[in-house]
């Protein structure tokens, strides 16, 4: 399950945010029963709007889980945020960290 570099994120846009192929990484099994949350923090701390925002498992996939980011999403435009994924099942847990930004949506 690669991660990416950096995640983007628009204010007041409707998204979708996904984890695609959560595994366990001693038995390779999908893990479909897992409570995978996202928090974005900002210079001011956690963004309202996607704290602890869970993210629900995709019915028929290998560890595919998404949530969507409400239209009510509004943080200030800049780069310096940190999007935070935790999953747990089981006896698993993992916690990765990924460098974000909130910029404006360009129509094109």
């Amino acid at each position: 399950m690669p991660l990416p570099r950096k995640i983007t994120l628009c204010p007041l846009n409707t998204q979708i945010v996904k984890l695609s192929g959560l595994r366990n990484s001693l038995t390779g099994a999908a893990l479909n029963d897992a409570v995978v949350l996202i928090t974005l923090t900002g210079p001011g701390g956690p963004v309202t709007g996607c704290i602890a925002l869970r993210l629900e498992y995709v019915p028929g996939s290998d560890g595919d889980y998404r949530a969507v980011i409400g239209e009510e999403f509004n943080p200030a435009v800049d780069e310096g945020y940190t999007l935070t994924i935790t999953a747990s099942q089981d006896q698993s847990k993992a916690t990765w960290s990924i460098p974000a930004a909130v910029a404006a949506r360009v129509a094109g």
